[in-house]
């Protein structure tokens, strides 16, 4: 139960890093593509909307098919997306992959939550949410010194390439994170007994 609480909240760490580190990334990106205020407005709340629609569309679609089904469904859609935005080409490409990372965000929190509240004994479930969700501070607390790392590494070795590739090692850094993570979770996969009773599968 606490290496699946521990799981639990470093995705949602993870969560918290992603949202820090594009606000340390924009400036580069801005330079790199030539954006306008409105593409920066967009790019940078891409993800916002998309958690938004990913907690709503994907939350009760968690009830559906369980969550371990779910879990495998969102790690991949995160990594994906996040290689996405790593490698996007043009300012297109990267709102539509930033919309993407939202998404598996917001999947993340009805999933996390109901692997912690339905596996964890009833006298440690409050506390255990919230501590979990705190992990969000750690994750942008990460990002700010992935930022500043990753500034520092260019400026004393290639500030001629810091404009084109810093932000993407940023970004970078989030994939490398995110398959951490989401591996480590893999190896883990338990269903939550609440919903084999939901539906019927009492044995």
């Amino acid at each position: 139960m606490w290496m699946l609480w521990i799981l639990s909240a470093g995705l949602i760490a993870l969560d918290g890093f992603d949202f820090f580190i594009i606000g340390v990334a924009m400036p580069f990106i801005q330079r790199d593509f030539g954006l306008s205020a409105g593409w920066v407005g967009a790019i940078a709340t891409a993800a916002l909307v998309g958690a938004l629609i990913g907690s709503l569309i994907l939350g009760p679609v968690t009830d559906q098919v369980g969550r371990q089904r779910m879990l495998v469904i969102d790690i991949g859609l995160f990594i994906v997306a996040s290689l996405g935005t790593a490698f996007a080409w043009n300012a297109e490409s990267l709102l539509f992959f930033r919309f993407l990372v939202g998404v598996g965000i917001g999947a993340d929190y009805p999933i996390s939550v109901s692997y912690i509240t339905e596996n964890i004994p009833a006298r440690l479930r409050g506390r255990m949410v919230i501590g979990a969700f705190s992990f969000q501070s750690v994750g942008a607390l990460l990002g700010a010194l992935v930022g500043w790392l990753t500034i520092w590494i260019f400026q004393q070795s290639a500030p001629e390439l810091a404009i084109a590739y810093a932000w993407r090692w940023m970004l970078g850094v989030g994939i490398a994170l995110s398959v951490l993570v989401g591996g480590l979770r893999l190896l883990f996969l338990l269903e939550s007994p609440s919903y084999y009773l939901s539906k019927g599968n009492y044995e």
